[in-house]
């Protein structure tokens, strides 16, 4: 296994448990089913997180960063209706380019 600096390596654990909670499901998400899809050591996972708590919080902000950046385009000026149509565009699109986010969100 190659030497990874810590915030790489959080990411990609982020990433993982984003993957595995949407295919597997939250009860499935251990910290060594992500540590595996991660292909990185259950104790490295424990030395990038203070537990599974910190760890499922960076997963919800992960998916709200994003989800933000996909609505921060949008002008409220423009009427109610454009305006609706719009929030509806935008979480479409954000649900087709980041489901795994969305589904573990949910």
């Amino acid at each position: 296994m190659a030497y990874l600096s810590a915030d790489v390596r959080r990411r990609q654990i982020i990433d993982a448990a984003i993957e595995v909670i949407a295919t597997e499901g939250l009860a499935r998400a251990t910290t060594r089913r992500i540590a595996e899809r991660a292909d990185a050591t259950l104790g490295s996972l424990n030395h990038c997180f203070r537990g599974k708590d910190e760890l499922m919080r960076l997963v919800l902000e992960r998916g709200i960063a994003t989800m933000e950046d996909a609505f921060a385009g949008i002008d409220p000026q423009q009427g109610l209706e454009p305006t609706i149509r719009a929030v509806v565009a935008a979480y479409w699109r954000w649900i087709r380019d980041n489901l795994g986010a969305h589904l573990a969100m949910m």
